[in-house]
């Protein structure tokens, strides 16, 4: 059975296939690592993802890679 699930990798990811990948799920957005899907998801509230974005376009999370 195909996943109907919309998955969306971001045009940034990198070229080594490190991608994550998101799509929405009724009142969640899911992430996933899109080279392990069958590994689960982290599911968040659109608010939280929106924090999660935020955070990682101001630079927060640069200390992590």
């Amino acid at each position: 059975m195909t996943d109907p699930t919309r998955w969306r990798i971001s045009s940034f990811s990198g070229q080594n296939g490190s991608c994550v990948a998101v799509a929405e799920l009724g009142a969640t957005v899911a992430m996933r690592n899109s080279n392990h899907p069958d590994r689960g998801t982290l599911d968040l509230t659109p608010s939280a993802m929106a924090a999660f974005v935020d955070a990682c376009s101001a630079g927060e999370m640069d200390d992590l890679a």
